[in-house]
């Protein structure tokens, strides 16, 4: 019997309810979840997480099961990022910078609201923040100075805590011929 990636998220999901993991799902695995067992079953799973916001957030973000809202996605990111979800952090900062834009940037307080939720990531090692925190501090972005240490310091976050690059390398070596072979 094979079993989907979906079934894998949601055991994953109910893991984590019960407490016998410390682990949300990433927007992408709640949505193959969303999309392979249905919105009735996703928000089961979801209400039954101790960070609810966290997929209310998602489900808003990105108009699954919901109608999609800016707006109500960034309010649910923001009380998730307040009880401590990485993930959140780096969403809420993501959702004030999809607010700009060149006729409307962001005010000062967006701005600094944006850079709190940034840095807030990645001090907890979340990989996504620490990408965005190693090029700010090398080039000078979202009001943050320009701190050679601290580009590099967010680079090795990143490298420990982001995605494998073997498996990555591993993956297009397979896709592509060997050298020499046609």
């Amino acid at each position: 019997m094979r079993t989907s990636i979906a079934m894998v998220f949601a055991i994953s999901f109910f893991s984590t309810s019960a407490g016998c993991q410390e682990r949300t799902l990433t927007p992408y695995e709640f949505g193959v979840l969303v999309r392979e067992n249905g919105c009735e079953s996703a928000e089961q799973v979801a209400m039954r997480q101790p960070d609810q916001d966290l997929y209310l957030a998602i489900m808003y973000d990105l108009g699954l099961c919901r109608k999609q809202d800016n707006a109500q996605a960034l309010a649910h990111y923001l009380q998730s990022a307040k009880r401590g979800n990485d993930e959140s952090m780096y969403s809420v900062f993501l959702g004030i910078a999809k607010k700009g834009s060149p006729e409307h940037p962001q005010t000062d307080e967006e701005i600094q609201l944006a850079q709190h939720w940034l840095v807030k990531a990645g001090e907890k090692n979340n990989w996504r923040a620490a990408h965005v925190l190693q090029l700010c501090y090398e080039v000078g972005c979202w009001g943050l100075p320009i701190d050679l240490d601290k580009s590099k310091h967010y680079k090795a976050v990143m490298e420990k805590y982001g995605p494998n690059q073997s498996f990555n390398r591993d993956a297009q070596q397979q896709a592509s011929p060997a050298v020499g072979t046609r």
